[in-house]
């Protein structure tokens, strides 16, 4: 399959951002990995802050594709709320792993009112209600809690993954989730 343009763009410069950060990362870096001009990126994009919120809603779109697959490669409900925990420990063992690019995007945008932080929030919101929904429907008490919960867990952990350079802070925030879990849901 042959990707356009603007995918070809937008994947570029998802790298660099996420390798360089996106202060540093000058449009003359990302036509030039590109293998494209400038005149070619405005014609897509009016600004680099519009190419960072493409990038960061690329991110978001992929994000949840991939776990919405693990979600719906199984039957089991907890296995589903552990999803993004299993998720978290994979990206932990890839060797250029620096942590969540939507958190080191949204920390890199000072701006409160930045396009890319919105996409940053509505992520996190997106996150948190699919482990609200789950956790309703395993039948766990105060599910919205449950997901507060949750979404402590995996941030914590994602942020100590990247820092520490270790995936073995994925893999404890897993088992720890695992333990909030029974401890909500038990009869």
């Amino acid at each position: 399959m042959r990707t356009s343009t603007r995918q070809r763009l937008t994947s570029t410069a998802s790298e660099l951002f996420y390798r360089d950060g996106i202060g540093p990362t000058t449009i003359d870096a990302i036509v030039e990995a590109a293998g494209l001009s400038k005149p070619t990126l405005y014609k897509y994009f009016r600004s680099k802050d519009e190419l960072v919120t493409a990038v960061l809603e690329l991110r978001d779109q992929e994000q949840r594709r991939r776990l919405a697959e693990r979600r719906d490669g199984s039957e089991n409900l907890e296995e589903r709320l552990l999803a993004p925990f299993r998720q978290l420990v994979e990206w932990g063992e890839e060797a250029d792993y620096r942590g969540c690019a939507l958190v080191i995007a949204a920390l890199e945008l000072s701006e409160p009112d930045h396009p890319g932080r919105d996409v940053v929030h509505r992520h996190k919101a997106w996150l948190e209600t699919y482990f609200r929904d789950i956790a309703a429907e395993l039948g766990a008490d105060r599910a919205q809690r449950l997901a507060r919960h949750l979404m402590l867990l995996l941030e914590g952990g994602t942020v100590q993954q990247g820092v520490r350079e270790s995936s073995r802070h994925g893999t404890e925030a897993l088992e720890t989730a695992r333990d909030v879990i029974a401890a909500t849901t038990r009869s």
